[in-house]
């Protein structure tokens, strides 16, 4: 098996010297990054062989940082493993990697009402789609706490319940409980999930006379 590119651009190319001072297990920060991938990554599907790169290249990155705290740089191969390992679907060592206290890898910033996690589902449930089909494999990111979706209708990224998001009818996005002017004054409010008010909306008509 090839080893993935992120391996190959970052320690096939390099020097033997290079490739030495990584493999030397008496080499801090190769210590460093082995220690933390076998605690939380040797469940992946990738061999040993290629996590024992992935620890060479950490290991070098670690030794050759000029930050005050070497530790930082090996943030990039820890990220890019546990993008691999979303790949593969949630694992406790995916969802505790980031809190262990010898890792210093900064937490993602969020928009709005949203959180981190290690272990969001590949599709986000939205107002317009508040249960899709999810396939295997998650991914590290922004998702809204439970029980709540996205206002893609309403056109932000805040979370909000189901029961807030707004109506679709011809066009035109009405929110839950507004009054769409019409000559009857009807009332839409969400019930269920969807996007079409025929679907999602139930209607109270007011009784009115037409002349």
């Amino acid at each position: 098996n090839e080893l993935p590119e992120f391996i190959e651009s970052n320690i096939i190319e390099k020097s033997d010297e290079t490739d030495y001072q990584t493999s030397d297990p008496n080499n801090e920060g190769f210590n460093y990054c082995s220690n933390l991938i076998s605690l939380y990554f040797t469940s992946l599907d990738i061999g040993s062989t290629t996590l024992d790169g992935y620890s060479k290249v950490c290991g070098y990155e670690y030794s050759s940082c000029e930050n005050e705290d070497k530790r930082t740089c090996a943030c990039p191969t820890l990220t890019d493993l546990a993008r691999i390992s979303g790949n593969q679907g949630c694992s406790d060592g995916l969802k505790s990697w980031r809190y262990d206290e010898n890792i210093v890898c900064a937490m993602p910033e969020c928009p709005e009402t949203q959180i981190y996690d290690e272990c969001a589902p590949l599709i986000q449930p939205t107002c317009s789609n508040p249960k899709p089909f999810q396939e295997k494999g998650v991914v590290s990111g922004c998702v809204c706490p439970e029980g709540l979706v996205i206002d893609d209708l309403g056109g932000s990224s805040i979370c909000i319940p189901i029961s807030d998001c707004p109506c679709v009818y011809a066009g035109q996005i009405y929110k839950s409980g507004e009054i769409r002017k019409s000559i009857c004054n009807s009332q839409w409010s969400r019930v269920t999930g969807g996007a079409s008010c025929g679907e999602i909306c139930k209607v109270f008509e007011e009784t009115c006379i037409i002349n």
